[in-house]
């Protein structure tokens, strides 16, 4: 039996084993030729797809296809590491899912806003929101069954898309149109999905673990930059080239990708061989079937005849072909420096290469700000694929090799021991303290859930915007239309706030060419519900999952929270940085009271944060120098004082990332001081000014409960103000129940701001606003949501009271967003639409103020709109245009109305127009707005 045995299991003496040339070839070939068959079988989807849509409805499947190849590229940047670690996709599965999930949520609860900036349907939209979670999981399945070396199972999952495409997309789009075709393609993605996993089975036990996070996220971001760089010429050029020259653009970009995805499966196979001497063969096999397809397309497209590209692509692209021939050397040049890549990643010098790719995005970027033709784009591209290349070779050689990151799978080749020899006991080794337990996705949703409904919830409440956009938002907007250079003197020069909010407003709309409501408040709308995750995550690092919980639910109906996520101003973003910034501060000072110095990834993101929160808004230097205050104050304290260095390092690195702002600074000074007094504030005044023209203890409290309970009408604000005695003692007795780290930071970054612009208040009383000091509102919630959650003691009691609290944020949230008494509400968007319905071609419309300029440019009534301030009193006619007929009428469209001089300004004007022989016809109101429509009395005018 044992002789039986034996001859089973140990390797016959004249089998040698496998060459690694000759296995790398064939899985190379395999993987090659499912890569080269799915493109041949998505190629034939397409044409017939055309032939059978509309052009039209084709072009929308073409909209279609473009944001769902993206979608899947940058999540396929993970297949890369996990055919390096195939345990990866253990590991990531489930929070892959779970991320996949909350993307599916988020594009389903976003739908009209991306709807709007795709240019897709709102069925498309549905469409690209479901396919999330196949994506990153796809991407998962397929780069383990590049590790285990599986190229078959590879080969079947590439060759599944286009089937499952073709006869369920066929099959729908007679029906349902493009919608159809699109719905083949998501069915495409999970059935592929489903044969890579299926091609997968057994082999978990078989592989063995080397690699480590740090490497496999060098990696993803690897070959997440090269993406990058084959795909954003065609961005950048449909951006900044005329619609001819963009049109040649992405032709050419068509073709090329031809020669970047042919390539493809190529280092992902080259991937899991080894970082050993013995892999030089599977390197050498990689780099000549890298080179031999690129050579072939380049080949092959040279050689395509004017006629051909005009039969295929239309007329107007007759003359592609020199642009498309440099472009697919280019691409060519692009897949084999990702083999090198895949060399220098296998090889531990994973770092490397993502430096190089990220220079190389840099250059093609700077590159493509400066073209001016489609030759200038593929010159860009090309310069910086060789740049890419020639690094890549030249580390391959002078890098030193580290410790290779391999994962061997069951058909890696081990030295095997005699049989007779008895196998090594398993070493027996204590759990690791530092390894979390494994969580399945149940586990994590369960313990999540609170955080998925107040998503959820922070999410829908932040969509529903009721208010038309902002005095302040169409300046913005105005500003971010303009060319970037353009834009940034226009802020030195007149505007009175850093530039980072309109640098990132500008981004959003060039990107999605668009100005409308929901896109240009899109920064804002992330920054609100990204606030709903940091309170959540940040509650729970700094106290416990409870409060991390009534933190989430807080901010997620937070009136003041919900209304600057609604507004297309900076003031989301600094609440969000304000609390990541605070957040690390107290992760930093924990570590030290530990006896450490500080994380340095703390510190960075804190010095991150706090930068950005300069270039969010001047006022946010109060709460910056409060942070450091804190951090210099921690010197004094003898075990508190290992911080110091790292400390110095941050305040440097801060002062050298706010060099920049020092011009805007200096330009802007005197607009700053005097701004106070032209611009208008976006709140009523009563509730704030109930003693005298200084700030008080009634003006704090307004803004207090401004800051958690959100804007009222001017007389709920009185009442509520005069429980100030209430309210302080409640403060003392919250803050006498216990003392910590995390609360003495929050109340000093609390307190010490509202108190500095209260000493300024008195020499300007319009600078002490809630807008001014918005970092103190996510402290103040985030104390409150603390007192909540410690606070109640009985069961009853703690779902009681966070229930009472989040009841009464969600009443003062339906208030502050219907009641049309709100100080902040101004309907310009009503009042701009009934002027639209009624006026017709030849009518006039005379607005004052005069600021609302660019609000009338914004909400355009179709006719011509003119200031009050330009019309000539004391003149015939005072000024009109001539141009106005018996039968045109006269709109006076008005606002502030509370304010003397406006008021004053607008009485003149009606009753001078009255003297004209013009009658009032109607008055139409909204909320503090105000428009009359005035006819011509022909008998007056006689």
């Amino acid at each position: 039996m044992t002789a039986v045995t034996e001859s089973r299991v140990r390797p016959r003496a004249h089998a040698p084993a496998p060459s690694g040339v000759r296995t790398a070839t064939r899985r190379q070939s395999v993987a090659l030729l499912g890569q080269l068959a799915a493109g041949a079988g998505n190629l034939v989807v397409s044409v017939l797809l055309a032939r059978v849509l509309l052009p039209g409805e084709y072009a929308e499947l073409t909209a279609f296809l473009a944001g769902y190849v993206l979608l899947h590229t940058v999540a396929s940047s993970v297949t890369a590491a996990t055919a390096l670690d195939p345990d990866l996709h253990g590991r990531l599965r489930d929070r892959a899912a779970m991320a996949g999930l909350a993307v599916t949520v988020a594009g389903v609860l976003a739908t009209p806003l991306l709807s709007d900036a795709l240019g897709l349907s709102p069925a498309f939209v549905l469409l690209l929101a479901w396919s999330a979670p196949s994506a990153t999981l796809l991407a998962l399945a397929r780069g383990r069954l590049y590790g285990l070396g599986r190229a078959g199972g590879t080969a079947a999952a590439l060759v599944t898309e286009p089937l499952v495409r073709g006869a369920v997309g066929l099959a729908l789009a007679p029906v349902l149109g493009p919608v159809g075709a699109a719905a083949g393609v998501v069915a495409a993605g999970y059935l592929s999905l489903l044969v890579a996993l299926l091609a997968g089975r057994g082999a978990d036990a078989a592989t063995v673990r080397t690699g480590h996070a740090r490497t496999s996220a060098a990696v993803t971001v690897a070959f997440l930059l090269v993406a990058v760089m084959a795909a954003q010429d065609v961005i950048v050029a449909n951006r900044l080239l005329a619609g001819d020259e963009a049109g040649f653009v992405a032709a050419v970009a068509t073709i090329g990708g031809a020669a970047y995805f042919a390539t493809a499966t190529i280092p992902m196979v080259l991937l899991p061989s080894g970082g050993d001497t013995s892999s030089r063969g599977s390197l050498l096999v990689a780099l000549g079937a890298a080179t031999a397809v690129s050579l072939a397309l380049v080949a092959v497209v040279a050689l395509v005849p004017a006629s051909l590209y005009a039969q295929v692509l239309g007329e107007r692209y007759a003359e592609v072909g020199p642009y498309a021939t440099g472009y697919v050397a280019a691409m060519a040049a692009l897949g084999v420096a990702k083999v090198l890549a895949a060399r220098l990643c296998m090889t531990g010098r994973s770092p490397v290469a993502a430096a190089l790719a990220g220079l190389a995005v840099v250059v093609q970027l700077a590159l493509l700000l400066q073209a001016g033709d489609v030759a200038d784009v593929v010159r860009a591209t090309a310069a910086a694929s060789g740049l890419f290349l020639v690094t890549c070779a030249a580390a391959t050689v002078l890098v030193p090799v580290r410790t290779p990151v391999v994962a061997r799978s069951a058909t890696d080749v081990v030295p095997s021991r005699p049989v007779t020899e008895p196998a090594d006991e398993p070493e027996q080794t204590a759990p690791s303290a530092h390894r979390r337990p494994h969580r399945t996705l149940g586990d994590r949703l369960r313990d999540g859930w609170p955080l998925l409904v107040a998503l959820v919830v922070g999410t829908v409440l932040r969509l529903m915007v009721t208010r038309s956009i902002w005095l302040d938002e169409a300046i913005s907007i105005r500003q971010v239309q303009q060319p970037i250079g353009t834009m940034l003197v226009d802020l030195r020069e007149n505007d009175v706030h850093p530039p980072g909010f309109n640098l990132l407003l500008w981004a959003v709309v060039q990107l999605t060419g668009s100005t409308s409501e929901l896109v240009v408040r899109l920064p804002s709308l992330t920054a609100g519900v990204a606030l709903i995750a940091v309170f959540w995550a940040m509650g729970r690092d700094l106290w416990d999952r409870r409060t991390g919980v009534v933190a989430a639910l807080v901010v997620a109906v937070a009136p003041v929270a919900v209304w600057y996520a609604q507004e297309a101003r900076m003031y989301s973003l600094w609440m969000l940085a304000t609390t990541v910034a605070l957040w690390m501060q107290v992760r930093i000072l924990r570590d030290v009271r530990d006896g450490g110095r500080g994380r340095w990834r703390d510190w960075t993101v804190f010095v991150l944060s706090s930068t950005a929160l300069v270039y969010l808004q001047w006022f946010a230097v109060l709460p910056v120098l409060v942070q450091h205050a804190l951090f210099l104050a921690c010197l004094f304290r003898a075990d508190l004082r290992r911080l110091a260095p790292r400390w110095i390092v941050s305040g440097l690195v801060s002062l050298a990332l706010f060099a920049p702002l020092v011009p805007f600074l200096l330009a802007q000074a005197r607009s700053v001081m005097s701004a106070s007094s032209t611009t208008p504030g976006q709140t009523g005044v009563g509730a704030s000014e109930v003693v005298s023209d200084s700030p008080d203890v009634y003006a704090v409290l307004a803004n207090t409960i401004w800051s958690l309970w959100g804007y009222h009408a001017d007389e709920l604000m009185v009442q509520a103000s005069a429980l100030w005695p209430v309210l302080l003692l409640l403060c003392l007795a919250a803050l006498g129940r216990g003392r910590s780290i995390p609360v003495g930071v929050l109340v000093a970054a609390a307190v010490v701001p509202v108190v500095v612009l209260f000493g300024i208040g008195f020499e300007r009383r319009q600078l002490f606003e809630l807008r001014y000091f918005t970092s103190t509102v996510p402290v103040l919630l985030l104390l409150v949501s603390r007192l909540v959650a410690t606070w109640a003691r009985g069961p009853v009691s703690r779902l009681v009271l966070p229930g009472v609290v989040v009841v009464s944020l969600l009443a003062g949230l339906a208030d502050q967003q219907v009641n049309q008494s709100n100080p902040r509400t101004y309907d310009f968007r009503g009042a701009v639409s009934w002027v639209e319905r009624t006026a017709e071609p030849g009518d006039l419309m005379l607005y004052a103020p005069a600021f609302l300029e660019d609000e009338l440019a914004y909400y355009s009534a179709g006719i011509r709109a003119e200031s009050t301030a330009s019309l000539e009193p004391g003149t015939p006619g005072m000024g009109l245009p001539r141009t106005l007929g018996d039968d045109d009428s006269i709109f006076v469209f008005a606002s502030f109305l509370d304010e003397q001089g406006t008021s004053a300004q607008v009485g003149q004007t009606l009753a001078q127009l009255e003297q004209q022989g013009w009658t009032r016809a109607e008055t139409h109101e909204v909320a503090n707005v105000t428009v009359w429509q005035l006819t011509h009395d022909k008998e007056v005018a006689q």
